[in-house]
């Protein structure tokens, strides 16, 4: 939000958990400053992991895990390295607690990249280059039964006509192609955020 305008960072990033009734829980925690645009994702043990865009000094994304109560696990973990800006981060974890972030990177012109780490913060996969076209956007993924990542983008093709559509790759789960980069729209103008489940 941007409390203390004027006298700080224009927006912060804050969590607080609610009851289904929409009582607090927590009081407001105070995640990171120059930060925008988070993602978040409870796990199976009730951590909450956050993916978020940090706009100091660059606009990159960065990563913090808390516990059920928003006490700090893993500290703010700069995930992208870009220099020409870090949109959109989805982040979910698997059924071992692995993390997995996927964004748009304008080092190579909006292209998606994946990182993926252990429970405790650990990289074991490093800024994988997905996507080789530009301007992607608006990526999602779900896990499979076997582990495998189902990843729905749409992508404004490379020559700029911003005519969006919807793409589909399968991975597995250290983000090597399973099934290669699939058309699934051809409406020549915008389509864009879908939702996929999987079953």
């Amino acid at each position: 939000d941007n409390r203390g305008y004027g006298t700080g960072p224009l927006s912060k990033v804050w969590y607080q958990k609610l009851d289904n009734h929409g009582n607090p829980l927590t009081g407001e925690v105070f995640i990171d400053s120059y930060s925008a645009t988070p993602d978040v994702y409870v796990d199976s043990q009730g951590n909450v992991h956050i993916a978020y865009t940090r706009y100091q000094p660059s606009y990159e994304i960065y990563y913090v895990k808390l516990d059920s109560q928003g006490n700090m696990l893993i500290p703010h973990t700069r995930i992208s390295y870009s220099g020409g800006g870090s949109y959109q981060a989805e982040i979910k974890t698997d059924d071992l607690g692995n993390v997995y972030i996927f964004w748009q990177d304008w080092i190579s012109g909006g292209q998606l990249y994946f990182t993926k780490l252990d429970s405790a913060g650990n990289i074991l996969v490093d800024r994988k280059h997905i996507n080789n076209w530009r301007h992607d956007k608006d990526a999602d993924f779900v896990f499979d039964s076997e582990g495998n990542i189902h990843l729905y983008w749409a992508n404004g093709q490379y020559d700029r006509t911003w005519n969006f559509e919807i793409y589909y790759m399968k991975l597995d789960a250290n983000g090597n192609s399973l099934i290669p980069r699939t058309e699934l729209t051809f409406t020549s103008q915008r389509s864009m955020e879908v939702c996929l489940l999987y079953t």
